[in-house]
Order: structure tokens, then C-alpha cells, then sequence
């Protein structure tokens, strides 16, 4: 075999992650817009389901623009290779963005907060979906 063919194989292998077809830079530039103060922009809108774009045109609170600020100054102050520090949060309502990608989120699912570590397959989603409220129910004999 040769070294081309072993190269053109590792390629293949490297899985590339789309969303809606575009990978995470490009959702990035898409999310941060002409200016930086909104975290979820139009463009970025059109490419989420309908539930997500029907919130977003309700309007979301500044509650969630201070999370994301806080998920960039955890993610910024972390040590290249090792996992960011969790931030913990009770908004389940929350929709993951693409400025989320790599941050651990410690989300409460009632009882304590479960930490997520925030991938790009999450993109568009609740933090409610990664955070189960209750456990499933193991039927067994009693007293075991």
C-alpha cells in the first residue's frame, strides 16, 4: 500500500460534522454576524427547526445573553487540552449555539446538575434534552 492511499484513507475516516450543511466555522461567522452583541442571528435562525425559530422571534431574555458570556469566559480561561470549568444553570429552555461547542454545562434536572459536555451534534437543541428529570424504572424482585 502506499502512503498516498494510507493519507487518502485517514481522510475518510475523519468524520466532518455538518449542521444543516455547514461545519462549525461557518456557523460561527454566521452566529456572530456584522456585530458581536446578538448571539443567535437571523441567518443562524433560518437554519434551526421551527419550534426553535418560533421562540427566538418571541424574543429571548438578557438571562440568556449573560449564560453565553459566562460559557466564553469559562471556555477562554481554560487550559489548551483540558476540559472547561462547568457552568452550572437551571434554564432547560436554553437552545444550544454553535458558540456553546466545547463548554461543559452543568444543567438542573431537579434534583442536582448534571454536567454535559456541549458537542456539535447538540446544536439547535434544548439543555432540557440532556438532562433527564427521572430515572427509568428497574422492576426486579423485591429486596434485591
Amino acid at each position: 500500500m502506499s502512503t498516498t492511499g494510507a493519507k487518502e484513507q485517514i481522510a475518510q475516516a475523519k468524520r466532518k460534522f455538518l449542521f444543516r450543511g455547514k461545519n462549525l466555522d461557518e456557523l460561527l461567522d454566521i452566529s456572530r454576524g456584522k456585530s458581536g452583541d446578538k448571539f443567535i442571528t437571523p441567518e443562524l435562525v433560518e437554519l434551526f427547526r421551527s419550534r426553535i425559530r418560533r421562540r427566538v422571534s418571541r424574543g429571548l431574555g438578557n438571562r440568556y445573553n449573560k449564560f453565553i458570556e459566562k460559557i466564553r469566559k469559562a471556555k477562554a480561561n481554560t487550559v489548551p487540552g483540558e476540559k472547561p470549568i462547568a457552568v452550572k444553570t437551571h434554564y432547560r429552555s436554553m437552545i444550544v449555539v454553535p458558540e456553546m461547542v466545547g463548554g461543559v454545562v452543568g444543567i438542573y434536572n431537579g434534583k442536582e446538575f448534571l454536567n454535559v459536555e456541549i458537542k456539535f451534534d447538540m446544536i439547535g437543541k434544548y439543555l432540557a434534552e440532556f438532562a433527564m428529570t427521572s430515572k427509568p424504572t428497574k422492576h426486579g424482585k423485591s429486596g434485591r
